[in-house]
């Protein structure tokens, strides 16, 4: 008895610790985020309300390099949502897909595909890379209400793929290492 009452009152503590320590760091981080945000070419250009941790989006990084090297690349909000996390970077009529990390090499198929996260609730989902491209092509025609892409092209980092030599094969991936920016201009002059 006294021993779960020990644990309890370890729990407790340890439920109060973390607690704390994640207010602290919110209380810290939150304010700069906000700085960050309000001194943006995001926030000049569009005018957004802020929403939590937008700064720190990878939407809000790859917009601000975007627009801070005149690339002819548009992102387009979703209309039902607040948050820049929703959102898709349109050059004329090709989709840019960002934060797509979940692709493998099928060396059976010689194919890379797409495959969801599987856990307790949802199916493991493995898409071919064409299923998984016209998958959020209508996805975006669709939230959007009109036909503002017909194709599409991943931006993704090479750290993010195992196989990276045979990726490079792939026409659809536009693949970076630290030279984001310079791969997405040289996608916009030979297109």
């Amino acid at each position: 008895m006294i021993k779960s009452a020990i644990k309890k009152f370890f729990s407790f503590i340890l439920a109060i610790l973390i607690a704390v320590i994640f207010g602290v760091c919110l209380i810290f981080l939150l304010p700069f985020d906000y700085i960050k945000y309000k001194s943006s070419l995001y926030y000049k250009n569009t005018k957004k309300k802020y929403t939590f941790f937008d700064a720190s989006n990878d939407n809000f990084k790859i917009y601000n390099e975007i627009n801070k090297n005149n690339l002819p690349i548009n992102f387009i909000h979703h209309p039902k949502e607040k948050s820049l996390v929703y959102g898709w970077f349109v050059f004329e009529k090709t989709l840019i897909i960002v934060n797509a990390f979940n692709f493998e090499y099928d060396a059976e198929s010689g194919r890379w595909v797409f495959s969801t996260e599987a856990d307790e609730e949802e199916k493991h989902v493995i898409l071919c890379i064409d299923e998984y491209i016209e998958t959020e092509i209508e996805e975006v025609n669709q939230a959007i209400g009109d036909k503002v892409c017909d194709k599409a092209v991943i931006l993704i980092c090479a750290d993010n793929l195992e196989n990276a030599e045979n990726a490079y094969k792939e026409e659809r991936f536009l693949i970076y290492k630290n030279d984001m920016i310079e791969r997405l201009k040289l996608f916009v002059k030979t297109e």
